[in-house]
């Protein structure tokens, strides 16, 4: 009888590890609606927004602020770049400059019609507000987040170039 009984135990769990097995059609493929992303490559910069937004305020709050943002000039002025373009491009293995990761995300906030909505460039918070289902406020708040974003990204390569020049860079030695 515990023979039987240790036989039937050991086919039920052979009996999930099947269950559980995955379709070979779904892999490698993002499940519907949980986050999507966008490449902006404009002006030298590469930005890629991820959305990871839950509820239709959310939704609307990214597409108005992509519309935003990729509206936005994304390089530093003109008299910070380099006079002579001829200088040849050697890979970095540290982080570019120009490269950074947008990322949108919503939590459930009190009350109906709101969402907190935050904004991370690089893993670091840069914006965060409660957000409103009202169309306009929405729209406010995404200009305001777009211009706060590539504000940030301005200044963020306007230092990195100026600590990469010849004046900040030392010899090594003392």
């Amino acid at each position: 009888m515990t023979t039987l009984r240790n036989l039937l135990l050991i086919c039920l769990v052979l009996l999930q590890l099947v269950c559980r097995a995955q379709d070979p059609d779904l892999d490698g493929k993002l499940i519907e609606e949980t986050m999507s992303e966008a490449v902006i490559a404009e002006e030298g910069t590469e930005t890629l927004l991820l959305d990871n937004t839950r509820s239709k305020i959310g939704r609307d709050f990214y597409e108005a602020f992509f519309r935003y943002y990729a509206e936005l000039p994304k390089a530093a002025s003109p008299a910070l770049m380099p006079a002579d373009s001829t200088v040849k491009v050697t890979p970095n293995l540290e982080l570019d400059i120009n490269a950074f990761i947008v990322t949108i995300e919503e939590l459930p906030a009190f009350g109906v019609g709101t969402s907190i909505i935050s904004i991370s460039l690089n893993d670091q918070l840069i914006w965060q507000n409660y957000i409103q289902a009202r169309q306009d406020v929405l729209e406010a708040y995404a200009l305001n987040a777009a211009e706060t974003i590539n504000q940030y990204v301005v200044n963020y390569q306007e230092v990195q170039r100026s600590l990469e020049s010849d004046d900040q860079k030392g010899s090594g030695m003392f």
